[in-house]
């Protein structure tokens, strides 16, 4: 298993794992029905080119899961840049073995450059429940918040 930096050359792939997430989250069926796949392909660009951060697992030259974040400003503090978290998927297959948490430990190592060199001030994970049930607090982070929703 080779956990890398997601690439140009990966988004086929990648719109196949997004699709994937899509479908087993737990999200209405006018957002399953309605993806934008020109926007996904733009979020995706703009993630790998610097305003985010993606990273793949493949096996034998296939994508079997990754982990995305996006740049975003704290509504509360105009200084603060936080990486959050915008995807977590490996396909079903591969979620018994250790993909999770070489994939999880791969993306900190790589959020924490960020940190230290000062492009970010924080990095956040989310949960979703549908897919995976993970204890982000033995990676070192804290509960800060959880999300509730209406209408998706």
């Amino acid at each position: 298993m080779n956990i890398r930096l997601a690439n140009k050359f990966d988004i086929v792939q990648v719109i196949d794992l997004i699709k994937a997430f899509i479908h087993s989250a737990n999200l209405n069926n006018k957002i399953k029905d309605n993806i934008d796949y020109t926007y996904v392909n733009q979020l995706y660009h703009h993630c790998i080119l610097g305003g985010g951060l993606g990273l793949v697992a493949e096996k034998d030259g296939d994508l079997v899961g990754m982990i995305a974040g996006i740049k975003s400003p704290n509504i509360w503090y105009v200084d603060d840049i936080a990486l959050r978290e915008i995807m977590f998927y490996i396909q079903p297959e591969f979620r018994k073995g250790r993909v999770a948490y070489k994939l999880l430990t791969k993306y900190n190592e790589h959020a924490q450059e960020l940190l230290d060199k000062g492009n970010i001030n924080s990095y956040t994970m989310t949960n979703t429940e549908q897919l995976h049930k993970i204890d982000y607090s033995r990676f070192g982070y804290n509960k800060v918040e959880e999300t509730w929703a209406v209408g998706i």
